[in-house]
C-alpha cells in the first residue's frame, strides 16, 4: 500500500553527506520526496513510495552514513499524494556553517583557529557524545 511520511533526523546530520546518503537509499527503495537541512541542525525529509519500502528507508536513515551521529529519528505517517516525481536535495533556508559540528578538541588540534582564520567561535560549539569527540571523529 502506498504512503507518505515526514521523517526528522536530530544528532550530527549535517555537513556529513546525509542528504546524498538519503537520496541514494531513497532511490534504491523506487521512493520519491526530498531531504533538507535546517536550521537548527536537523534534517527534514518527506518521502513517499510503499509503506514497507518507506519503514526500510527509515530504518537505514536511522544509522545514517558512517559520519553521521543520529540521535533521533521523528517519523509522521500520511496519506499517499503523488506529489514529487523523484528524490531531491532542497537547499537550506538558513546556511549553517560547518565548524560548528566541531568540537574544541578540533579546534585545539588539527583545525586551529588561526590555520581556519575565523574568529573564536566558542558560542557555536556543540556538546558531543562520547565516543565520538566530534562530527568528523
Amino acid at each position: 500500500m502506498k504512503a507518505a511520511a515526514t521523517i526528522r533526523v536530530y544528532g550530527v546530520v549535517q555537513g556529513v553527506g546525509f542528504r546524498f546518503f538519503a537520496q541514494r537509499v531513497a532511490s534504491s527503495l523506487s521512493l520519491t520526496g526530498f531531504a533538507r537541512n535546517e536550521e537548527d541542525g536537523s534534517v527534514t525529509i518527506q518521502v513517499e513510495g510503499e509503506r514497507e519500502d518507506i519503514a526500510k528507508f527509515v530504518d537505514e536513515v536511522s544509522r545514517g552514513p558512517r559520519l553521521a551521529r543520529v540521535s533521533r529519528v521523528d517519523v509522521s505517517w500520511k496519506p499517499y499524494a503523488g506529489a514529487y516525481y523523484d528524490f531531491s536535495i532542497e537547499r537550506a533556508a538558513a546556511i549553517v556553517p560547518v565548524f560548528n559540528r566541531f568540537c574544541r578538541a578540533c579546534f585545539d588540534g588539527p583545525l586551529t583557529l588561526q590555520a581556519l582564520k575565523l574568529p573564536d567561535p566558542s558560542a557555536l560549539f556543540k556538546s558531543h557524545e562520547a565516543p565520538f569527540s566530534c562530527g568528523i571523529a
